[in-house]
């Protein structure tokens, strides 16, 4: 996994391909993984 993160922005490069999955289900992840940062 390689992270890079910048001001306003997150790449986040792993061996597995997204193309598959729907929108709403990959903007849930996103929303979940964001929260679980916000966490404290």
């Amino acid at each position: 996994m390689r992270v890079t993160a910048l001001d306003g922005r997150i790449d986040i490069q792993f061996p597995r391909d997204f193309s598959a999955l729907s929108k709403q289900r990959l903007q849930r992840g996103i929303e979940a993984f964001l929260e679980a940062l916000e966490e404290k």
